[in-house]
């Protein structure tokens, strides 16, 4: 339930970050995205510790650089 709730922090961040255009150098370089993470935690530390645990979940759902980094958080139908 707690990952859920992260991953969709994790998501209406991505959304952000494809709203002012910088997705397209994060899907070419994936790297930058950790970039990002230790900039927030040296600049905003607390948006640092939200953007790096809410990453660590997403990516425990397989977030990935073909999504743009989404989490898809359907439940699967069996």
């Amino acid at each position: 339930m707690a990952a859920r709730a992260l991953c969709s922090i994790w998501n209406l961040q991505m959304k952000l970050l494809i709203v002012v255009g910088l997705m397209p150098f994060l899907v070419r370089y994936p790297w930058l995205l950790f970039g990002t993470a230790f900039v927030l935690l040296g600049v905003v530390f607390p948006l640092g510790i939200v953007f790096t645990v809410t990453g660590v979940a997403a990516m425990h759902y397989g977030a990935g650089a073909k999504g743009n980094f989404l989490v898809n958080l359907e439940r699967p139908t069996s």
